[in-house]
């Protein structure tokens, strides 16, 4: 992606390898896991900012474009004498960030540097005096600091944090070519991060090609990914899944924010956004990115007990996960915003990520030694002990914020309750696989929660958004119809259709991105094969109109907000996994592809493509590739043998063929509109 403008300032990237990362450009920088403030009040804890060494540019030479290589993870800047700067965060050498400066002028010229690298305090921490030093026969500034104001000082993670850069200055000139190099560690993995940070840089330093080992890194995270022949949507499913790669890793699980890592929006907290909307594309791509999620969740369980024992009034059992999460897990939302007491779907939408990545992976490691099982029961307890039960023996959820977060203590949100019951109905599932007795209340309430529906003016059917809700009343953004997906309520078409109409009329068109995304999915699975996919595309043109030139950078709103808004990233990339590509993992150990079609609007003549690639199933990686109109492709391309490509042409049910997946050999099959196709272990 290439600017040759001012207007990258206006909507900046973001460059980040999941431990540390800033916006380029900018002179802060943030660590996953080092917030400062207090978990509570009206400015509560947030990511802590920190001087940023990569704000390198050429004084001696104006700038006459810049570029990002999303596959490289790099970005570069030109100047007119022929000077390249290229920056990156070295992806396997975590806390390592490198500044290479370039010329292909002939000689090469001194080119004087402009740095703005600050060794002062920021508002979040208290720095010592910079020392001077001399590493593996390079200068370097040592700065050691430690941020303010605890989060929860009565938890080990809730504590102040102590952060070290080691930082290598930009000479007032020099002669290219020649690489600054800049380490950062923490105390979230060192006991001595300046002894680490100095460690890291010499290594770093006697690296003999740190460009190459960055890029190879980076490159095995894009095993997994979406190719489709539409260039505008190919641009930006890259663009999305850089921006959610920049702000996580596996080795390192802190979660996703909806502004990512590269900057403080919404505080860097961890909301619903990461497990309903990030969470099924990154599990479509690399398992153990979407593991290191579900690992902050298991690691944050006794910080969400005590938020179920924070309320007043009620008390209770098991644990919820607070609306916005941070360093140690307690609930950090603002104290003036009803959220952090009443939107409490958070809980059950991480139970339903936990199903995904089970259904998907059968990790039965994770599951009865790696906390999953611990985290199914504790937050199946919350749900028992959070619902009342009325005289006829149903089930309610009362005064909560459901997703529409316009709607504030409302009852029965169809959104909430069906989630919880979900989530119940796999705590009760995942315990029995294991062989594990699960508790008779789960099933229960499962069973008696009620999913509200109505009748409309005309006597059609619908799901009202919460008792009492009437049709008009405008609402912030996706709700209701998530219950046919990803939730997977089943009901009939006609009433999914008029969930879908009710609801994209009354949207607020200025809310957040990921709403149009999960509209489109809705009318992508009612197409009947004498539709055309004009509203359906419509609606997915809809769900990526917020990223920006030139460098595709999300933005919450069509107006802005929150720049860098990875929700919306995750939220169009399952437009195209489960909208277009038909992706579902409906029960464990099935991978099902159900309709899928190429992106519409595909203007190269036939033979459109969407591919997605590297999907990890069951230890493998399986691509699978729509053609045209009638053809669909399979290929295991990592792992051992033993899949079984399922095929129910008609999408009848009934199966007419069974086919061996054979590590290295496709499977190119023709394919009718109703079709369906189930990637199994062993066949079904």
């Amino acid at each position: 992606m290439y600017s040759a403008s001012s207007s990258a300032a206006e909507y900046p990237t973001s460059l980040g390898n999941g431990y540390v990362a800033t916006t380029v450009g900018s002179d802060t920088m943030y660590a996953a896991g080092i917030f400062n403030g207090a978990s509570t009040g009206d400015d509560p804890s947030h990511r802590a900012a920190l001087p940023s060494p990569l704000a390198v540019t050429v004084a001696s030479s104006p700038l006459s474009g810049s570029l990002l290589h999303m596959r490289e993870a790099a970005f570069y800047d030109f100047y007119d004498d022929g000077t390249t700067v290229c920056t990156f965060a070295h992806r396997s050498m975590r806390s390592l960030l490198v500044v290479s400066v370039t010329s292909e002028a002939s000689p090469p010229a001194p080119v004087s540097l402009s740095s703005s690298f600050s060794t002062a305090d920021t508002p979040d921490v208290a720095f010592s005096a910079p020392a001077a030093s001399t590493i593996a026969g390079r200068n370097v500034t040592v700065l050691s600091g430690s941020t303010l104001t605890p989060e929860d000082p009565s938890l080990p993670a809730g504590t102040t944090r102590s952060v070290c850069i080691v930082a290598e200055a930009a000479p007032a000139e020099a002669l290219p070519p020649f690489t600054l190099l800049s380490a950062v560690r923490t105390d979230l993995d060192s006991e001595d991060p300046c002894g680490a940070a100095a460690s890291d840089f010499a290594l770093a330093a006697a690296e003999k090609d740190l460009f190459a080992s960055h890029t190879a890194s980076h490159g095995d995270l894009l095993a997994g990914g979406i190719e489709t022949s539409r260039p505008d949507v190919a641009a930006a499913a890259n663009s999305s899944f850089y921006s959610l790669l920049s702000s996580l890793r596996a080795d390192h699980p802190f979660s996703l924010s909806p502004g990512g890592l590269s900057n403080n929006a919404y505080n860097g907290h961890t909301f619903w956004d990461c497990e309903t909307w990030m969470f099924p594309p990154l599990a479509f791509a690399d398992a153990d990115l979407a593991r290191s999620l579900l690992e902050y969740r298991v690691s944050r369980m006794d910080a969400a007990a005590l938020k179920a024992r924070s309320y007043e009034n009620e008390t209770y059992g098991g644990s919820m996960f607070p609306w916005e999460s941070a360093a140690s897990g307690v609930e950090t939302c603002p104290s003036w915003a009803a959220t952090g007491a009443l939107e409490q779907h958070v809980t059950a939408d991480v139970m339903l990520a936990a199903r995904q990545y089970y259904y998907l992976t059968g990790d039965d490691a994770w599951l009865k030694s790696g906390g999953g099982l611990d985290l199914l029961a504790a937050t199946a307890d919350f749900y028992v002990s959070r619902v009342s039960t009325d005289a006829d023996g149903l089930s309610h959820i009362t005064c909560i914020i459901p997703p529409d977060e316009y709607a504030e203590c409302v009852d029965d949100s169809p959104y909430t309750n069906f989630a919880a019951k979900a989530g119940l109905e796999f705590a009760v599932e995942a315990h029995t696989l294991a062989n594990v007795e699960p508790k008779k209340e789960w099933g229960q309430v499962a069973d008696s929660l009620v999913v509200l529906e109505a009748q409309d003016d005309t006597g059609a059917t619908y799901h009202p958004e919460y008792a009492g809700y009437e049709i008009g009343t405008e609402i912030k953004q996706a709700d209701v119809v998530l219950l046919g997906y990803p939730l997977g309520l089943e009901m009939d078409a006609a009433v999914r259709r008029n969930d879908l109409d009710i609801y994209a009329a009354v949207t607020d068109g200025n809310g957040p991105a990921m709403t149009w995304a999960m509209h489109a999915v809705g009318f992508l699975e009612l197409l009947e094969e004498s539709d055309s996919a004009d509203d359906a595309g419509a609606l997915f043109n809809r769900s990526f109109a917020n990223v920006k030139e030139p460098f595709l950078t999300w933005t919450e709103t069509p107006e802005g907000g929150a720049v860098g808004f990875i929700t919306g990233a995750g939220g169009f990339l399952q437009g195209l996994y489960s909208g277009w590509g038909g992706l579902r993992v409906e029960e464990a150990g099935v991978l099902t592809v159900r309709r899928p079609k190429v992106v519409e609007g595909w203007e190269g003549g036939e033979g459109g493509v969407l591919k997605m690639r590297g999907v990890p199933f069951m230890g493998r990686r399986v691509d699978i590739e729509v053609v045209g109109d009638d053809e669909i492709r399979f290929l295991v391309t990592a792992g051992e043998e033993g899949l079984v490509l399922v095929i129910d042409e008609d999408g009848d049910g009934e199966p007419e063929d069974e086919v061996a997946l054979e590590v290295g050999r496709e499977v190119v099959r023709s394919r009718v509109f109703d079709s369906e196709y189930k990637v199994t272990l062993g066949g079904k």
